[in-house]
């Protein structure tokens, strides 16, 4: 049975009720990486992998069969860094507010790497044309939840939210979840996330 395709009515505490439809696509990963550009690095002694995970073979998910799992980790090279991300490009409405939010869940053996400068990122960038060639770096909003002095609690999934308001010359936005490490551990460092999603918050009269 396909997840249900907004946050929302999972329940996600957004302080907010969602006023509009989704228009992520493929939100809880239940048609695994259609619509969603993954990316990874693997360099200077560092690896980063990313992945879709099903449930009945072992993988975190936070409701449905699949998530998306993300890795990184290190052989101790000094000034190395390792990043993998998932993201995807979606329609913007000018001038609106929203929020965006999913749900992560860090792994336990995070602990053992919390010497590296780990990090896990919400990003929402805005762009002057439909194919996001053209950023308005002005109005990107950045939510970094997980850090080395703020890893808890583990073993459960985190709801993560922000907000943000489209500029008047958006005509396309990119959602990102981006995990990353300066100077990795050869301890992986894994992450799951689930169940993406956008919505519109603007009264009908402001």
């Amino acid at each position: 049975m396909l997840k249900r395709l907004c946050i929302g009515i999972c329940a996600l505490p957004l302080g907010v009720a969602w006023a509009q439809p989704c228009v992520i696509q493929n939100p809880g990963f239940e048609a695994e990486s259609a619509s969603w550009k993954f990316d990874c690095s693997r360099e200077l002694g560092s690896t980063a992998s990313i992945h879709v995970v099903q449930r009945d073979l072992g993988g975190h998910t936070h409701s449905g069969d699949y998530a998306t799992q993300m890795m990184i980790q290190g052989d101790g090279t000094t000034g190395s860094v390792a990043w993998a991300s998932v993201s995807q490009v979606i329609p913007c409405i000018p001038g609106k507010r929203m929020q965006v939010g999913y749900y992560a869940h860090p792994s336990l053996l995070l602990d053992s790497n919390l010497s590296s400068r780990l990090h896990l990122e919400l990003r929402v960038e805005f762009f002057r044309d439909t194919q996001a060639e053209r950023p308005i770096p002005t109005h990107a909003t950045f939510r970094t939840p997980l850090t080395v002095s703020n890893p808890n609690p583990k073993s459960a999934w985190l709801p993560i939210v922000t907000s943000t308001r489209s500029p008047p010359a958006a005509a396309c936005m990119k959602i990102s979840v981006v995990f990353w490490a300066l100077d990795p551990k050869p301890t992986p460092a894994v992450v799951w996330i689930d169940d993406l999603a956008m919505r519109i918050t603007d009264p009908i009269r402001e």
